[in-house]
């Protein structure tokens, strides 16, 4: 998501029928990876645990929410997959990540 944030922008501004789906791990999993592939150790800044998702897309005016488990997801994806406006879901996931 941290890539291409002004995608949020333009989504809301041109009234783009997308969804946004938002793993929420807490972590920067994939520097992570590469930190322990290059032996590097302490590498700063790669745990995330406030990074609001969800705040940062409404505050480019896409409809966003958080959920709390698979059953709030599943209640939440469907409407906004049929909605004709931008909406973004973040849902957590445990932090973690294997690659290989």
């Amino acid at each position: 998501m941290q890539y291409a944030v002004t995608a949020f922008w333009s989504a809301a501004a041109y009234k783009v029928p997308v969804t946004f789906l938002v793993l929420r791990n807490e972590e920067y999993a994939i520097l992570k990876w590469f930190a322990g592939t290059e032996q590097v150790t302490g590498a700063p800044g790669l745990d995330l645990p406030a990074l609001n998702t969800a705040a940062i897309a409404a505050g480019y005016g896409v409809k966003a929410r958080r959920v709390g488990g698979l059953d709030e997801l599943r209640s939440e994806l469907a409407p906004a997959i049929a909605s004709s406006d931008p909406e973004l879901i973040e849902v957590g996931v445990e932090p973690g990540m294997a690659l290989f």
